[in-house]
């Protein structure tokens, strides 16, 4: 389809030019359908915007628009609509343009469509004239002296008139009109003519010609014959300089042949002209069935059989590296890209390319000293032969083929040249991670989450870790976290151990809710421990190193347990209790405080209490009646009273 995106008439006098006084209407008449887009911005009449001050001459943010209906020297009239009309002055200083390039005054008609710019201190004045420009594109039909003939969309055509003054481009590069011939595709902006049909053309654009594609339906020596994909049948002529290719190979006329699916570049100076010709591949892939001298038959998706030839000039690949025909071997899957044959059913293939076998794997559902059946994760089950070269793993640990066992999971790399056979043999590890409940001989039984229990055996070929270091199974204790590494044994439901390691036991957080001279009770969340005190038991509040005499019912504590006995208590160390508030009385030993809504609360200080103000040491003296202090310590046995272990003083009295 035609697009007018802007209406303009030619200047200098080329072309007669009559009034039109209302011209607008007449070529959305003359159009024939064609789509009319004015392309420069604004509304006629809108009121202008705020203008920054200082400047001495300023545009109105909109403009006039319309038909010159009138025109002279010193004056422009413009029919704005069917009843307004606006006569504006040029004035010496006005400017033309047509489009975006500067003409004269003298560029200026009746009928053409205009953009009048007009100043803010003299409104009556254009200070700018913009003459739009119209823009037609098509198809060359026909070019008779200075008039181009196109055909837009729907098969409507429109006259485009050409003049000394017509610039012509092609590919970014400047032209002539001896460059526009039939069948050309053109872009043209210029002015509407006075016939309101046809256009007075000031540039001309000539878009490189599409390349033609389809299947070869005829050919001679001299020409070739293309159906294309819309059933439109083009013949093109084959000149001594016309190339071939195959894909991205040079090739000779002779590769041509009919059938072929082509890509057809023209000469731009003669559409009917091949100057290129590209034999697009074809390209299939399946899995080799059978390999019988020169062809090769392989099965596709669905079961369907594709037969490939192959010749001297095909060339053969593996992983990236150069093969022969001699490594194509049933069970493989390949790829060919090549030209569909003249019978339209085989490939005569120019490559093709050995895709590595995957590998298999699944469950181990059956196994013999030859072989071993896997069954997939699609439910496909598949045989793999066992040669004296294929090698085992159990992990990434080297394993015989004793280690393979029915009911294992297996992953098997197969040989690239024998897919049907394994190279490698990887039997995957199992997990599993839980407390120990028991240990009895060689057997470790385990609780996981929610309760469930595993059994996990263990051989002399089990290796033991504990905070990375080794360790035996004698570490393995009641309660200890482990985590085991294995084969599922036979049963599928014990795990063959290969390693065991012993995670550090996690600490017991809770509240003091019942203390002895041997044990405290921890009051957890959700679960209440008692663990034992022993002699080699450590006491720390917070940092500072206590006495188990500090621990006392009621006190917040985190217990590290020893890793060899996780009912016995290595450390214990108690969170202490911080206590903030106004001095109210200091009585000896004894302070009391006002803490938030009037409650009061007593510190007792002691020898062992260190003191501090604004970060410096201080002495008991420093707290005073009105002084804010801050105490941390442990609670004292009566559950109200704080025995300090810091007072902070923090702001003096009276602050």
């Amino acid at each position: 389809m035609f697009k007018v995106s802007q209406i303009e008439e030619s200047k200098g006098g080329v072309m007669n030019r009559d009034h039109l006084k209302h011209l607008g209407r007449k070529v959305a008449v003359a159009a024939m359908g064609m789509t009319l887009v004015i392309g420069v911005a604004g509304i006629s009449g809108a009121a202008p915007r705020h203008h920054d001050s200082g400047r001495g001459h300023h545009l109105f943010q909109t403009e006039i628009r319309g038909v010159v209906s009138a025109v002279s020297a010193t004056s422009i009239t413009v029919q704005r609509s069917k009843i307004t009309e606006s006569t504006l002055t040029i004035s010496p200083t006005t400017t033309v343009f047509e489009g975006s390039t500067a003409a004269s005054a003298a560029a200026l008609a009746t009928g053409e469509r205009v953009d009048i710019h007009r100043t803010e201190s003299a409104p009556t004045v254009a200070a700018k004239i913009i003459i739009q420009v119209a823009t037609i594109a098509g198809t060359v039909s026909a070019v008779s002296g200075n008039v181009i003939t196109v055909t837009g969309g729907e098969g409507f055509s429109r006259t485009i008139n050409v003049s000394s003054a017509t610039t012509f481009s092609e590919g970014g590069a400047v032209v002539t009109l001896s460059a526009v011939i039939a069948g050309s595709k053109i872009k043209t902006q210029g002015l509407v003519d006075s016939n309101g049909t046809s256009l007075d053309a000031i540039s001309v654009v000539i878009a490189a010609p599409k390349d033609v594609k389809g299947n070869v339906t005829a050919l001679t020596g001299t020409s070739v014959t293309v159906l294309s994909s819309d059933n439109a049948s083009s013949t093109f002529t084959i000149t001594p300089t016309t190339t071939f290719f195959e894909g991205a190979t040079a090739v000779t006329a002779a590769a041509l042949a009919v059938g072929e699916h082509v890509d057809i570049t023209r000469l731009t100076s003669s559409l009917t002209t091949a100057v290129k010709v590209n034999i697009e591949m074809a390209s299939v892939a399946g899995i080799v069935s059978s390999v019988s001298g020169n062809v090769i038959t392989i099965t596709g998706g669905e079961g369907f059989t594709r037969t490939i030839d192959v010749s001297s000039a095909t060339t053969f690949s593996e992983g990236g590296s150069p093969v022969t025909l001699g490594a194509v071997v049933v069970g493989l899957k390949i790829t060919a890209t090549g030209i569909v044959a003249a019978d339209q059913t085989t490939l005569d293939a120019l490559t093709v390319a050995i895709i590595a076998p995957k590998d298999v794997k699944g469950n181990v559902t059956a196994l013999t000293s030859t072989s071993v059946t896997v069954l997939g994760a699609n439910n496909v089950s598949t045989v793999v032969t066992i040669t004296s070269a294929t090698t085992f793993f159990t992990g990434t640990a080297p394993a015989t083929a004793a280690a393979l066992a029915v009911g294992e999971t297996v992953d098997i790399a197969l040989v690239s040249s024998a897919p049907t056979s394994a190279a490698k043999i990887t039997i995957e590890v199992a997990k599993l991670t839980g407390l120990v409940t028991s240990v009895s001989g060689n057997v470790i039984t385990i609780t996981g989450g929610e309760g469930f229990t595993r059994t996990i055996d263990v051989s002399s070929a089990t290796t033991y870790s504990e905070g990375g270091s080794p360790a035996t199974l004698s570490a393995v204790i009641v309660d200890a976290k482990i985590s085991a590494q294995g084969v599922v044994a036979s049963d599928q439901t014990t795990l063959d151990a290969l390693t065991i390691t012993i995670t550090a036991p996690s600490d017991v957080v809770g509240v003091v809710s019942a203390v002895t001279s041997t044990s405290v009770t921890v009051q957890g969340s959700p679960t209440i421990t008692v663990l034992t005190i022993a002699p080699t038991t450590t006491f720390f509040a917070e940092r500072t190193p206590v006495t188990a005499a500090a621990l006392v019912v009621g006190e917040h504590v985190d217990i590290t347990r020893l890793s060899t006995a996780l009912t016995t208590a290595a450390k214990i160390t108690i969170s202490l209790v911080s206590l903030s508030g106004t001095v109210t009385s200091v009585s000896g030993s004894t302070m009391t405080i006002g803490s938030g809504h009037g409650f009061a609360r007593t510190i007792d200080v002691s020898s062992a209490t260190t003191y501090s103000e604004g970060g410096s040491p201080a002495t008991l003296s420093a707290v005073v009646v009105g002084a804010k202090i801050t105490a941390q310590g442990l609670v004292g046995a009566d559950h109200v009273t704080l025995d300090a272990l810091v007072v902070s003083i923090t702001a003096p009295k009276g602050i």
